[in-house]
């Protein structure tokens, strides 16, 4: 499924849910209504609250190195497209030719290739592609589809 909301309405809806779990994980032990089940309830959520929130701030903020990007200068395309793993960086002298689908590009690196899927709505994606396809135009790297 393809997220619809831009990041910055994504960092404030997951900080939003995170502080009201966070809320409720609280109050949970506050109450102790349900005693061990309340406290593992309320140890539970305030877990998750926190997670959410850290996840909001720093998942979809364009400066952080834990969100999503796609970065393109002269020399380099940088890839990133979750939370725990590393961005790939790409220098467009290794690139032989660059093929797009739907919500993934494929880059051609002689003999090995190296693929980037992505989710997004598809103004974004399409936003994506022109960046990277008027970037390959003065670099010299073929483009197809897309």
């Amino acid at each position: 499924m393809n997220n619809k909301f831009s990041a910055s309405a994504n960092k404030w809806l997951f900080s939003l849910t995170g502080l009201l779990f966070l809320v409720n994980g609280g109050f949970n032990i506050y109450s102790n209504n349900l005693e061990p089940f309340g406290l593992i309830l309320g140890i539970l959520m305030l877990i998750g609250g926190c997670y959410y929130v850290f996840y909001g701030l720093f998942g979809f903020s364009e400066n952080s190195k834990f969100a999503s990007k796609l970065k393109v200068d002269d020399l380099t395309i940088e890839l990133k497209n979750s939370l725990w793993k590393p961005s790939t960086k790409l220098k467009w002298s290794q690139l032989s030719s660059i093929k797009f689908q739907s919500y993934e590009i494929i880059f051609q690196l002689g003999n090995s290739s190296s693929s980037f899927s992505y989710n997004s709505n598809s103004d974004v994606s399409i936003a994506i592609k022109q960046t990277i396809r008027d970037f390959a135009e003065r670099k010299n790297v073929e483009v197809i589809g897309g």
